[in-house]
């Protein structure tokens, strides 16, 4: 964001000179004016509540929000600013000059990508200063990335060597022509461990009333953490091959959301895949602000894909007990740890019989629905065949989802006894034209692996064929079959059909029980 005192000066004379089509009264144009002079002299709030009052009277003032943009900028409140930038830009007068400030925004957060796109849009529409393009310290992620340097020279801001002369125009067109380098690598030990703060007792407050309750806990030792409120429950699970946490939520009335997202600059952000209403709008959890006991919980909407955000609700977690000895708080650059806010936890869903198709359906009606009994959350106890033939005891969690293009997703966690926690992941997607659903899984623990099986609705239960592998006795292809399904249990077993023809039964079984 601008910060060169002559550089705003002029700025925000340009802007005084030029007032907008919808000029605020005359008594509005004083606190207008206060507080671009308050602005002038570095205090900041009280140039944010002088304009938060010009929008009350004249909500479309676009001058107002660019002021309000900034302000909030200089205070560091930047979730309220980014939104003032992005109001602004639908003011022509500064419309280049705050979708730069909107890409400042997106860089403090460490989004590379958005910020870089929005300096090319503001360049686009006139942004012509390359002095502050080149030493704005918001910037500065974004200054060893050769798509910025090129943005800096375009406006005539060579760039110097290390001898301290500038490049020459054929070293330009070298660097120009050079291809882009890959994303930069996913950091999985920092985002491994951003939800370390999570387990334990929390109170959520609004005011200083106590409006809900959520118990969270880390599930065998791995970066899975599962939370339960009165009406909900969640699975946050660390997937290192995206470098992103991915979080599968359940609520009463089968209410249900999936959501992705990274620890950036202090800030868990994560963001639904799909609208969470018919209004198709998006929503964005944000946690922030962390303490060893405390934490804030934001969660916002935006209805043009994500980028706007507006406030939907807000909340403060306060611990009810102490935090474990190793937990670590997510900071942000620079400075001392920031509460920031949080999307609410997810809730355990009300146990829930499982649709039964009426007995005139079709049966591709029938089969479309095979997996219905599946949703909601699960404990599983079960045994797992060892290499020596003999088997061990295994114990673990699950969750399953419906999103809104029809897929059923499934987080699992089995810790098998004095053995490995293994966490994975199945997609489930039924085909219409054959009547048969592509069943997608995908391990992230111990090791990563995937297999792709085909599920059919077999005996009234289904059953999923594929995912070949080999062991010390020959090549093999799977066969998971659910029996036994009632509205709050089902078992599974695993078996391996040898090329030979051998058929070894029950590799993995377990037994489901719908949680509390």
């Amino acid at each position: 964001m601008f910060r060169r005192s002559p550089l705003l000066a002029g700025v925000l004379a340009g802007i005084v000179l030029l007032a907008p089509a919808s000029a605020p009264a005359q008594e509005s144009g004083e606190v207008m004016e206060k507080a671009v002079s308050a602005m002038e002299h570095g205090d900041f709030q009280q140039a944010a509540e002088g304009l938060r009052r010009v929008l009350a009277e004249d909500p479309d003032n676009g001058i107002a929000w660019f002021y309000l943009g900034y302000s909030l900028h200089a205070l560091g409140r930047l979730e309220e600013a980014h939104d003032c930038h992005v109001k602004a830009q639908d003011e022509p007068s500064v419309r280049p000059v705050a979708i730069y400030n909107h890409a400042c925004v997106h860089a403090l957060w460490g989004e590379k990508e958005t910020a870089l796109r929005l300096l090319e849009d503001a360049v686009a529409e006139g942004f012509d200063d390359p002095e502050t393009l080149r030493e704005d310290e918001d910037l500065a992620t974004l200054r060893e990335d050769p798509r910025f340097r090129a943005l800096v020279r375009s406006l005539g801001g060579g760039e110097e060597d290390e001898e301290g002369e500038e490049e020459t125009g054929e070293a330009e067109e070298i660097a120009e022509a050079e291809p882009l380098p890959p994303p930069a690598p996913a950091e999985p030990v920092e985002q491994a461990h951003a939800f370390d703060f999570y387990p334990g007792e929390w109170e959520l407050l609004a005011g200083d009333r106590v409006v809900g309750r959520i118990h969270v806990e880390r599930l065998f030792g791995g970066a899975v953490f599962e939370a339960r409120s009165e009406n909900s429950r969640s699975f946050f699970r660390f997937d290192p091959v995206a470098g992103e946490w991915h979080q599968v939520w359940a609520g009463a009335g089968g209410r249900s959301a999936e959501l992705h997202g990274r620890l950036e600059n202090g800030a868990i952000r994560l963001t639904t895949r799909d609208p969470i209403d018919d209004a198709g709008r998006l929503g964005r959890a944000t946690y922030r602000n962390f303490h060893p006991d405390a934490f804030d919980y934001l969660f916002e909407t935006s209805a043009d894909g994500g980028r706007s955000w507006q406030r939907a609700s807000e909340v403060k977690f306060r611990r009810a007990e102490r935090p474990h000895a190793d937990a670590r708080l997510p900071r942000a650059e620079g400075g001392p740890p920031h509460l920031r806010e949080i999307a609410a936890p997810p809730e355990p869903p009300a146990p829930v019989a499982p649709p039964e198709p009426p007995a005139a359906e079709a049966p591709a009606d029938a089969a479309a629905h095979a997996y219905d009994f599946k949703l909601g959350s699960w404990t599983i106890e079960g045994r797992i065949r060892t290499s020596d033939g003999g088997s061990l005891p295994c114990h673990g969690k699950s969750i399953a989802i419906r999103r809104e293009d029809g897929v059923l997703v499934e987080e699992i966690v089995i810790q098998v006894q004095d053995g490995p926690t293994y966490v994975g992941r199945a997609e489930r997607r039924f085909d219409r034209q054959t009547g048969r659903w592509l069943v997608s899984w995908r391990l992230t623990e111990p090791e990563p692996a995937e297999m792709e099986l085909i599920g059919k609705l077999k005996d009234g239960g289904p059953v999923e064929y594929g995912g070949d592998g080999e062991d010390a006795t020959g090549s093999f292809s799977n066969r998971i079959t659910f029996l036994d399904i009632g509205p709050d249990s089902y078992s599974a077993r695993q078996d391996r059909l040898y090329d030979d023809g051998r058929l070894e039964v029950g590799v993995w079984m377990y037994r489901a029980r719908r949680a509390d």
